[in-house]
């Protein structure tokens, strides 16, 4: 019974039978496919890398832009508030005037009539 099928020594001297063949294509085919398709992903992961490097890069500007925006508004809401400051320091004195042009006006008047004349 033992001559009937001879047991190789070694597990590694069984040759392989030739109907293995097509499954061997098949596979070495599968395994070239499975390599194109990780070297497109990897390239697609060195897109995604420089993406994420972009988006970082414009959160530090867009950051860097907020604060400055916050810095003008923080001049404008000043400059604002001088403008007003002097806008109503500037009515005051407008009203200051207009008074004293009143009281000018007055005695001119009152001159007028008591027979003062003036030299211009």
């Amino acid at each position: 019974m033992d001559d009937d099928f001879p047991m190789p020594e070694n597990k590694y001297d069984v040759v392989e039978p030739s109907d293995d063949a097509p499954e061997v294509g098949r596979l070495r085919r599968l395994v070239k496919e499975l390599e194109e398709r990780q070297g497109r992903l990897e390239g697609e992961l060195l897109v995604y890398y420089a993406l994420e490097e972009d988006f970082t890069d414009l959160q530090k500007q867009l950051r860097k832009k907020t604060e400055e925006v916050e810095m003008l508004n923080t001049t404008i809401r000043s400059l604002r508030e001088e403008a007003a400051a002097g806008a109503a320091a500037a009515a005051k004195e407008l009203e200051v005037l207009r008074s004293k042009n009143e009281e000018l006006q007055i005695q001119l008047d009152a001159g007028a009539t008591s027979g003062w004349t003036t030299p211009w």
